[in-house]
């Protein structure tokens, strides 16, 4: 709230030493000062009482560790206690969350897992994690039920906001600007959120969901017809490489879309029959 910040989620957020000094004194002033008080109205009653307690704490706490930064967890140590017994890492724990969340079939999983194999060739362009790019796979169809003229952006609040660990806000806002893109190729975000993300993360975010939206609209978002089909990049030329049995599924949409992704990369389109 003292920052404006848009994104109004907790897990991820990060703030610096000073951040915290900030929440101390503000804390301190809004006890006997109405308007500073009011500014705050989000905490709840409850929290709002021990609010300066805690701030003083962490801020002794990253002086004792010396640190300058410090991440918020939406999770506690009942969670902690409960991996501890369980083989949870950053990347199962995102994995599992995803289709949890989405509530994805079989086949949605099936379609997620061949859509990663389908842009893995062209996974340098994104400059993201294994684990992150197969999570927004995953999330390709999360669109499915939403209304068709809407899907964009309500896709985009939807990841925004999902209770998914393991994730930076600037990975949440990478993940939700690639989601969006997957369902047009003409995504502006919500302008609130448009000073969080880089124009250059923006522009990776836009290739991948362009190129699940190819996968999608080849393969009618069924895995075992994407795995018939793949991407090769060169210096020059973007290939969608189509066995030939399956030939017929390479549509004008298909085509279009492989034009477009070829046009983001700065490349020349090229179809292959094999």
């Amino acid at each position: 709230m003292l920052r404006d910040y848009p994104l109004r989620v907790a897990h991820g957020y990060e703030m610096s030493r000073k951040d915290v000094e900030n929440v101390i004194e503000v804390a301190e002033l809004s006890k006997s000062d109405k308007l500073t008080k009011e500014q705050l109205t989000g905490v709840s009653k409850r929290r709002f009482e021990t609010l300066p307690h805690a701030a003083l704490l962490l801020s002794t706490l990253m002086e004792k560790l010396d640190t300058q930064r410090v991440t918020i967890s939406a999770f506690g140590l009942r969670d902690g206690v409960a991996a501890e017994g369980l083989p949870v890492t950053g990347s199962t724990g995102l994995l599992d969350a995803v289709p949890l969340f989405l509530r994805s079939s079989p086949q949605n999983l099936l379609f997620g897992h061949e859509l990663y194999s389908f842009i893995h060739p062209i996974s340098s362009q994104f400059k993201q994690s294994e684990t992150l790019l197969r999570g927004i796979c995953m999330m390709a169809d999360a669109g499915a039920r939403m209304h068709p003229d809407h899907r964009a952006q309500l896709v985009h609040e939807h990841v925004l906001r999902a209770p998914l660990p393991a994730m930076s806000h600037s990975e949440r806002l990478f993940a939700a600007y690639a989601a969006a893109a997957r369902y047009t190729f003409k995504f502006i975000e919500d302008p609130k959120y448009a000073r969080l993300l880089s124009l250059t993360a923006k522009r990776r975010a836009k290739i991948l969901g362009t190129a699940m939206r190819l996968g999608s609209v080849y393969s009618g978002r069924s895995g075992p017809i994407l795995a018939t089909a793949s991407l090769k990049a060169n210096d020059e030329t973007l290939s969608l490489c189509v066995d030939k049995n399956y030939a017929d599924l390479v549509s004008e949409t298909v085509e279009r879309r492989l034009s477009q992704l070829s046009g983001l990369m700065k490349l020349h389109p090229r179809l292959v029959v094999e």
